[in-house]
């Protein structure tokens, strides 16, 4: 599918994982319904959000 995951870790740091997803393009709206997560946006670069969590 094209798609991809890394991980970068270092002792005593800790650890930062991403992906890449090839994904299609829609043009219908997108709704994201609120969930309880722990979860936070701590970060937007372009069109990548870098989430925390705790």
């Amino acid at each position: 599918m094209g798609s991809q995951i890394q991980v970068e870790s270092q002792r005593g740091v800790g650890s930062k994982f991403w992906f890449n997803l090839n994904l299609p393009t829609t043009t219908k709206p997108i709704i994201a319904k609120p969930t309880a997560t722990t979860e936070k946006v701590i970060g937007v670069k372009g069109n990548i959000a870098i989430l925390f969590h705790s």
